[in-house]
């Protein structure tokens, strides 16, 4: 789980790292770390010095800083509320980025296994040249399954549709039914990814299905997606508990690598 000593260091390695975070995303973490009870003071002091570094370049509203401000110092020992609006503020935040390219997609986000069988199947049934591209989101919080990711995410080119499956939370046997599904999409589909995807790998371990990887010599996604013209944004994402953010992301991680195009043909 998160902890203020565990967002702490998260916040400390961006900044070092001189990596971009969203102001919605250290919303999120705040939030959620105010909920677990009232923050030492001496973390407070840390985390809004990194806040306030990080965030040198963004436009904060007023609310915003005076609400990360209450959940850090406030010793109340009910924090819902306190949470609560830190929450319905960071909703309101604007998009960092609006990606145009998500218009004609459907996005199914979901962490029921039912669901994530359903459309898979729906991409099994696709007579698509197209392979289906999979890309993983990884989780900072100490996770249910043991697997370090948060998100998997599946693209269909043919159909437009995006699933985002949450797995943080899934039981062995929503796992291993989702493996199962998969290994039968291999049958009919190839796969494509940006880098290699170990998860995926080890789901189709055996399987005679390919994996093509679009990374053309350890490029990143980022300069990969300026190529064809996209910003990428990475500031929005973190794990499965950044909800719109990560989702927004994920997606646009999914179908940008087949953006041009479909390239992944063989």
């Amino acid at each position: 789980m998160f902890t203020p000593y565990a967002v702490r260091g998260i916040l400390n390695k961006y900044y070092k790292k001189e990596k971009a975070i969203d102001i919605s995303t250290i919303c999120d973490l705040i939030a959620y770390i105010s909920l677990l009870g009232p923050i030492p003071r001496n973390v407070s002091f840390e985390i809004l010095n990194l806040i306030e570094n990080l965030t040198v370049d963004q436009i904060v509203p007023i609310p915003i800083i005076n609400s990360l401000r209450s959940n850090l110092f406030d010793q109340t020992r009910n924090r819902q509320q306190l949470a609560t609006t830190l929450g319905n503020l960071s909703d309101r935040l604007p998009s960092a980025l609006n990606y145009t390219q998500l218009e004609e997609i459907k996005i199914v986000v979901s962490a029921d296994y039912q669901k994530w069988l359903k459309v898979l199947g729906k991409f099994a049934e696709s007579t698509s040249k197209y392979p289906i591209y999979v890309d993983s989101e990884n989780l900072y919080i100490q996770p249910v399954n043991r697997s370090n990711v948060a998100l998997i995410t599946f693209y269909d080119y043919e159909s437009k549709i995006v699933l985002i499956a949450q797995i943080h939370q899934s039981s062995q046997f929503d796992l291993e039914s989702l493996k199962t599904e998969i290994q039968l999409l291999s049958k009919s589909h190839k796969f494509a990814t940006f880098d290699r995807e170990k998860m995926l790998e080890s789901m189709l371990k055996g399987e005679a299905s390919e994996i093509i990887n679009l990374q053309r010599q350890g490029e990143s996604l980022q300069k990969a997606a300026s190529r064809v013209g996209i910003k990428l944004h990475k500031g929005q994402t973190m794990s499965d508990c950044i909800p719109t953010p990560c989702h927004r992301h994920a997606t646009v991680t999914a179908i940008l690598p087949l953006a041009p195009a479909t390239s992944a043909e063989t």
